[in-house]
């Protein structure tokens, strides 16, 4: 079903995609409370798609603070996101209203039968975040791990601390077989993960030609294409940083 211009899908037990023409949520269901996984650009009635599915109050985890995943952040009253994205939450969101906690890495999240561990992966933003499902084997990855082209240009964006973040998730592969993005096909497989560690080493070496962006796009003079294997960055117009 679509409400609010969320197309609601469920994915497992207590577990619901709310999807955005652009991007995706995630909705899980507690006894008492929900826990809704970032909030997409604002566009649509997020709010709404939520009382499809729950009466239950909510929670708001924010893997990043991104425009596309706090746009509806307005509709709630608790949220949870790491520090280091706060400065980026609070250029766009007001705080007045909001009862705004900090998570850390290490931190547990639980909801229902899902108990997740909060990852810190810094480089698409400061604070992005990823929550790891041991038992049930599978990542909510925010933007860190997808299959659509990762932002790495603009401020806030550091490439060498993206790649240290792959290569952390590359040890921890072992936890997760499935990999649940906000962009792109989801679920896709963990092994999408190589192809952006090859391809982020081979942009911060300049390896990588820049591949324009197709004219009309909105951001086709702010960066650049890198493309290797399946996976894709979107980088400076003159490479990374020396």
């Amino acid at each position: 079903m679509t409400v609010g211009g969320f197309a609601i899908t469920q994915l497992y037990d207590d577990f619901f995609v709310l999807q955005e023409p652009g991007v995706r949520c995630f909705l899980l269901i507690d006894t008492r409370r929900a826990l809704l996984i970032d909030t997409g650009f604002g566009r649509g009635d997020i709010a709404a798609a939520v009382r499809a599915v729950t009466p239950l109050p909510v929670t708001v985890v924010h893997t990043h603070a991104d425009p596309d995943h706090i746009g509806g952040t307005a509709a709630f009253q608790r949220v949870l996101l790491h520090r280091g994205d706060l400065p980026r939450f609070q250029s766009r969101v007001s705080t007045r209203s909001l009862t705004v906690t900090f998570l850390s890495d290490g931190d547990t999240l639980t909801a229902g039968k899902y108990r997740f561990q909060v990852l810190h992966l810094p480089g698409h933003t400061p604070g992005s975040i990823a929550l790891l499902e041991r038992q049930k084997r599978f990542l909510i990855s925010g933007d860190t791990l997808q299959t659509e082209p990762v932002y790495l240009f603009g401020p806030g964006r550091e490439p060498g601390r993206y790649l240290f973040s792959l290569q952390r998730l590359y040890h921890l592969a072992g936890s997760f077989d499935t990999v649940l993005p906000a962009h792109g096909s989801c679920p896709v497989s963990a092994g999408v993960l190589g192809d952006l560690i090859g391809c982020t080493q081979r942009y911060l070496s300049r390896e990588l030609p820049p591949h324009q962006l197709p004219a009309g796009s909105p951001i086709g003079d702010k960066c650049r294409l890198y493309r290797w294997g399946s996976a894709a960055l979107l980088g400076e117009v003159g490479g990374p940083p020396r």
